[in-house]
C-alpha cells in the first residue's frame, strides 16, 4: 500500500519544491531587476549630466574650430570667421543622400555671397570615395572618423543640417523638422550674410 502512494508523494514534494523554489528564484529575480533598473537610472542620470556638459545646442558657441579630415586624411578646420552650412549623411540611406543634394541645390545661391556647405559624414574611406565617383556628389566631403563632431552637435539622425555661424550654432535639424524650418534656416543665413 506504501509503494501504491509513494510516486504520488514524491510527485508532490517534488512539486512543492519545485514551486517553492521557483516562487523564491522569481522574487530574488524582482529584486534584482528593481537594483538594476535603479542603477541603470542613476548611470544615465550621470551619463546625460556629464554629456551635457560636453554637448551644444542652438545659441551656444564653439569654443574652438572643428577638426574634421578629408578623404585622404588631411585636416581641416572650419575657423569660427565664416558661416558654414554643414549636411551630416549616411551613404547607407539614398532618400539622404537625395535631401542633402536638393538642400544643397535650394541654398547654392548662398554660396556665391559667402555661405559655406559642406556635408560629413562617419561613414568608411571607401564607401565616401564610392559615392563621388558614382553619385558624382556635388558637396564638399569631409569624414568625422573619430565622431566628435557628431557628439558635439548631438547628432542623431541622418541627415541633420546644422548652420555654425561664426562659431555660433543659429540651426540645427534633422529631415523630420526641416521642412518645416526651412523659411527660418533662409532668414538666418540672409542676416549672417547680409544679403
Amino acid at each position: 500500500m506504501l509503494r501504491k502512494w509513494l510516486v504520488p508523494i514524491m510527485l508532490f514534494l517534488i512539486l512543492s519544491f519545485s514551486l517553492f523554489w521557483g516562487w523564491t528564484g522569481r522574487r530574488e529575480l524582482a529584486e534584482c531587476q528593481k537594483t538594476n533598473q535603479e542603477l541603470m537610472a542613476e548611470i544615465k542620470k550621470e551619463i546625460y549630466q556629464a554629456e551635457e556638459k560636453n554637448y551644444l545646442t542652438e545659441g551656444e558657441s564653439l569654443d574652438s574650430p572643428l577638426v574634421l579630415n578629408t578623404l585622404d586624411g588631411q585636416v581641416v578646420y572650419l575657423d569660427k570667421d565664416r558661416v558654414w552650412f554643414l549636411m551630416f549623411i549616411n551613404t547607407a540611406c539614398p532618400a539622404c543622400l537625395e535631401t542633402a543634394v536638393e538642400v544643397n541645390e535650394e541654398l547654392a545661391w548662398y554660396q556665391k555671397k559667402g555661405l559655406e556647405i559642406i556635408s560629413i559624414s562617419r561613414d568608411i574611406v571607401e564607401d565616401l570615395n564610392e559615392l563621388i565617383k558614382l553619385k558624382q556628389w556635388p558637396i564638399p566631403l569631409l569624414r568625422d572618423a573619430s565622431g566628435q563632431t557628431y557628439r558635439l552637435l548631438r547628432i542623431g539622425a541622418e541627415p541633420c543640417f546644422v548652420l555654425i555661424d561664426r562659431g555660433q550654432i543659429s540651426f540645427k535639424a534633422d529631415a523630420s523638422g526641416f521642412g518645416r524650418r526651412q523659411q527660418e534656416l533662409e532668414d538666418l543665413i540672409k542676416k549672417s550674410l547680409g544679403v
